[in-house]
């Protein structure tokens, strides 16, 4: 049975076989990858190419970047519905 089956019939709240929920599974799990690395970070040394800055002012961006910037990044710092609710 084909994926896009199986998740309208868990929309629909209908029970799935056994079989075919062992498929489902067989196919998620084939996608999951686990990553057991031990990862360090680099980014603390302002030198480094990737730096990562705390603010968009630290970037010395033109003051009209920065204020088209800010008018984008306004709607995120709202709280979503999902964030009011915890």
């Amino acid at each position: 049975m084909r994926p896009q089956r199986l998740l309208k019939m868990r929309k629909r709240k209908e029970e799935i076989p056994p079989a075919e929920r062992s498929l489902l599974q067989k196919i998620i799990r084939k996608g999951l990858v686990v990553n057991k690395n031990n990862v360090k970070v680099q980014c603390k040394d302002p030198n480094f190419p990737l730096y990562s800055v705390k603010s968009f002012e630290a970037l010395d961006l033109k003051p009209e970047l920065l204020k088209g910037v800010h008018a984008m990044r306004r709607p995120y710092l709202l709280s979503s519905l999902i964030q009011l609710k915890t």
